[in-house]
């Protein structure tokens, strides 16, 4: 194997999931992983968004109580540290939130027109909604898979036993009959 060979598998196994998405079938991003980020993305930034319903102005701190004292337990515990920071980033990025500096401390953020529209209108909550249903769909949809393989398996057993049955049934009748 060469060394460029080594580099892209190596590569492949550190695909962080929580980055850019990336559908791409060589990248370790499965179902599950990709269902997963999108909910705690999008909840994400409906927490970030709902923490200027109290405030005009929010600092670092406050968005991140704001998000650990609001996303679900089991997500915080699921997604990496640094995805608060990142959606953050991200938001300043896209326009939702603008960040203020702040002489000899961490900014501020201030929520822009783009991020009171999408407020208002309940963007976030229709996506993290939304993204929740679909991970939950999915979880159902590999259950009932599952499910119907068993029952597929059952219903060859069924069919076995049956054919057995008839089977034994008809050389007991040709015996009573002295056929055989």
């Amino acid at each position: 194997m060469t060394s460029s060979s080594k580099d892209v598998n190596q590569s492949k196994n550190q695909v962080n999931p929580w980055e850019a998405y990336n559908f791409e079938l060589n990248n370790n991003m499965t179902v599950d992983v990709t269902a997963i980020s999108l909910y705690a993305e999008h909840f994400h930034m409906l927490v970030i968004l709902e923490a200027f319903l109290k405030h005009d102005k929010v600092n670092w701190k406050t968005l991140n109580e704001a998000v650990g004292n609001n996303i679900p337990k089991h997500l915080l515990y699921e997604i990496p540290a640094v995805t608060s920071q990142v959606v953050i980033t991200k938001m300043v990025k896209l326009g939702y939130i603008e960040a203020k500096e702040v002489i000899g401390g961490l900014p501020e953020f201030i929520l822009t027109k783009v991020g009171l529209d999408a407020l208002q209108k309940q963007t976030f909550q229709t996506l993290s909604a939304t993204s929740f249903f679909n991970y939950q769909t999915h979880l159902l949809n590999k259950e009932l898979g599952a499910l119907s393989r068993r029952s597929h398996i059952t219903s060859v057993g069924v069919a076995i036993i049956a054919v057995l049955s008839f089977i034994v049934s008809l050389a007991a009748t040709l015996k009573v009959l002295e056929i055989i």
